[in-house]
């Protein structure tokens, strides 16, 4: 019996050996691919990235005259950084303004929020930077200023870069020859607060109560 089982497990060997196993193998299973947090994270950065527009035609090109200004305000504030105000009080400073000259002040947002909010709220920082910039060393110069809110994004998305990127300050510097489109843009006309002297008239004195009390006791 035990001859008969090694000539078994021999005769099993040799089908094996010249392929007349099991016709129908079990198939092996693929392995998943489990995607980590990180690479699922970098991907959607990817999609986000493809999904975004940049529009270069909105960006503005730097010069002599031109110049563009970030983080001049906080988040739904009207109220310039000092700091911006220094840069742009630096780079008017740098070129001679003894000659009349066109100051346009063209102020952007972010794409947070709706238009008519972005709208109102840009006009309101341009003009208070216009407003600032009323001091001698502008006094012949006209400003114009125009909010543009989030009609002229540069980026199509909202992330840290590009909203940096999009709420910016632009300044131009142009000839008093420049002719500007003044339906668009408001020229900043500096009230003066005119104060009116009182003139105190004269008090009439009214007779006392002694006086009264003897005019009434004559006519009695």
């Amino acid at each position: 019996m035990t001859l008969m089982k090694i000539y078994l497990i021999i005769f099993t060997l040799l089908l094996s050996l010249f392929g007349c196993g099991d016709k129908y193998p079990v198939p092996k299973l693929e392995e998943k691919k489990v995607l980590s947090s990180s690479t699922k994270k970098s991907n959607t950065q990817s999609a986000v990235h493809e999904r975004s527009t940049f529009y270069k035609e909105n960006t503005t090109e730097e010069n002599e005259t031109t110049r563009v200004f970030i983080n001049c305000f906080t988040t739904g504030s009207i109220h310039i950084h000092k700091s911006c105000k220094n840069k742009i009080d630096m780079f008017l400073k740098s070129i001679s303004l003894k000659n009349k000259r066109n100051i346009i002040i063209e102020v952007h947002t972010d794409k947070g929020g709706s238009q008519k909010n972005n709208l109102g709220i840009s006009k309101k920082r341009a003009k208070n930077i216009a407003s600032s910039l009323y001091f001698k060393e502008y006094k012949n110069s006209e400003v114009y200023y125009k909010g543009f809110g989030k009609s002229k994004l540069i980026y199509d998305i909202q992330s840290k870069k590009a909203d940096i990127e999009n709420r910016r300050v632009v300044v131009k510097l142009r000839s008093k020859n420049f002719k500007l489109n003044t339906k668009e843009y408001t020229l900043f006309v500096k009230v003066k607060k005119l104060k009116r002297k009182v003139k105190k008239q004269p008090s009439k004195k009214q007779p006392s109560k002694k006086l009264k009390k003897e005019k009434l006791d004559i006519l009695s």
